[in-house]
């Protein structure tokens, strides 16, 4: 096999200014830096 794919993904049913920054904290951290590790 010589392609993996990362597919993890974290999402919140409500809009951006209702999200607490520690959920925005955690959603970045999975959909963005995960990729990463």
């Amino acid at each position: 096999v010589s392609i993996v794919v990362n597919n993890a993904g974290y999402v919140y049913g409500r809009t951006f200014l209702n999200i607490p920054d520690d959920e925005i904290e955690r959603t970045f951290k999975v959909n963005i830096l995960s990729h990463y590790w």
